[in-house]
């Protein structure tokens, strides 16, 4: 008859991180991390860049870019047109592309 031992601690998992859902214990967001709302942090993002008329442009032509796109691929699968589908995909690749 074979006797296996299995002691606490061994083997591939470790007894903590099942506890926490695998995740040590300091990486938890309720240990003391200030959580800023999104919108917010949206809202600093969007005040940096009208700040500065460069920017300010290539925002909007980024926002043209995104609606014409959009305008393309919903009246394309309204019309079942893969010529309209396929070019307003490429159009969002194109946009972000030029995102860094």
């Amino acid at each position: 008859m074979v006797s296996r031992n299995h002691s606490r601690g061994s083997g591939f998992f470790k007894p903590g991180l099942l506890s926490i859902g695998g995740y040590p214990k300091k990486l938890q967001v309720s240990d003391g991390l200030m959580h800023v709302p999104a919108t917010q942090v949206a809202r600093s993002h969007l005040k940096t860049i009208l700040s500065n008329p460069e920017s300010r442009r290539i925002f909007y032509f980024l926002v043209l870019n995104l609606s014409y796109m959009m305008v393309q691929m919903l009246y394309g699968v309204w019309t079942n047109s893969l010529g309209l589908i396929s070019d307003g995909m490429w159009s969002e690749f194109l946009v972000l592309s030029s995102i860094k």
